[in-house]
């Protein structure tokens, strides 16, 4: 894969065939395409809006998709000296909420973490079973709502608070060893902001939700 070099606000990506290969190059057009050296600031500048738009009451979700070993999870979470889309996240929401705050409005927010492992459902953030793996938990449809029953959300309200619950998720996902990767996610990591804001004393609530989704390799295997 390729993109003219410089050109890091470019829209395309063109995939170009290895030596020998049949066919020949194919374009692809996106709202944005990254060079080779984008930073994670740069990455999280083009999303920024989306996830302060959660702040304003709208659901919100982004995921990063593609093969094992493409930096999935290096794109939402980072290594600690050079964070992902998640920490920038949860960093600028709160940076946002205390602008806000000074302007009459009030915050709440709960945590929770989830992943989807050959089709369970686990629970990052509650504390394990005897077993050791993460609590097992149940899909509920209530009124057209899917919801999974039993997820612990847990207060918070700094980014310092969010920052170990984010770890101690990390720690207990399901990882494995492939060629592509020494230690690669298996699961989907699903990352959940509730959000409840209200305006002034007695006003009007709102409630929104952001979901970081880390997916597992797109890959067939």
């Amino acid at each position: 894969v390729s993109v003219p070099a410089g050109q890091v606000e470019d829209t395309v990506l063109e995939i170009r065939p290895v030596d020998g290969a049949k066919g020949g190059p194919q374009r692809f057009q996106f709202d944005h395409a990254f060079g080779a050296a984008a930073s994670q600031e740069d990455v999280f500048v083009e999303v920024s809006q989306l996830t302060q738009s959660a702040l304003d009451g709208h659901n919100v979700a982004i995921f990063a998709y593609g093969q094992t070993g493409s930096g999935k999870t290096f794109t939402m979470e980072g290594p600690g000296g050079d964070p992902g889309v998640t920490p920038r996240a949860v960093e600028r929401l709160f940076a946002h909420a205390a602008e806000l705050s000074a302007l009459g409005s009030s915050f709440e927010f709960e945590v929770s973490c989830l992943e989807v492992y050959n089709e369970e459902v686990r629970d990052l953030l509650a504390p394990p079973p005897k077993g050791g793996e993460p609590a097992k938990l149940k899909l509920q449809d209530l009124a057209g709502v899917v919801c999974v029953q039993g997820l612990k959300s847990t207060r918070v309200a700094t980014a310092e608070e969010v920052a170990p619950l984010l770890a101690a998720a990390q720690r207990v996902r399901s990882t494995a060893s492939t060629k592509m990767n020494d230690r690669s996610s298996r699961s989907h990591y699903v990352f959940r902001m509730r959000i409840r804001r209200r305006e002034g004393e007695g006003g009007e609530c709102r409630e929104s939700e952001l979901y970081l989704v880390d997916l597992a390799g797109s890959e067939r295997v």
